[in-house]
């Protein structure tokens, strides 16, 4: 029983030092708080048996924090996502201009 609740103290103390800093947190450190969440998880799920109701509420108010630290995830997504799409087209423009033309060919060159 007691296993259980250093586990959830250790998940609280986690949780609410990152959501403390959640707009200051780099994706590493996001991603090492999803490590750890989920290997305290793994050890906290074959002990729920054994939970209290103080457990299951402990646990339930840490999940308010859920969307908070998906929307710094899903910043993280859409920011890596423009930077690919910006490398592709970085990289689509620089074929273009290198590239071998015949003598006779014509070259059009648009703005976006």
């Amino acid at each position: 029983m007691m296993m259980v609740q250093e586990y959830i103290s250790q998940l609280e103390d986690a949780t609410l030092n990152l959501v403390s800093r959640i707009n200051e947190v780099d994706y590493e450190e996001l991603l090492a708080f999803a490590e750890q969440r989920e290997e305290l998880v793994e050890r906290i799920i074959p002990l729920k048996e054994s939970f209290a109701d103080q457990d299951r509420n402990r646990l339930k108010d840490l999940s308010k924090y859920d969307t908070m630290i998906l929307d710094r995830m899903d910043y993280f997504k859409k920011e890596a996502s423009q930077w690919l799409l910006n490398r592709g087209t970085i990289k689509d423009q620089r074929s273009a201009y290198n590239s071998n033309y015949t003598p006779d060919s014509m070259f059009f060159d648009r703005k976006n």
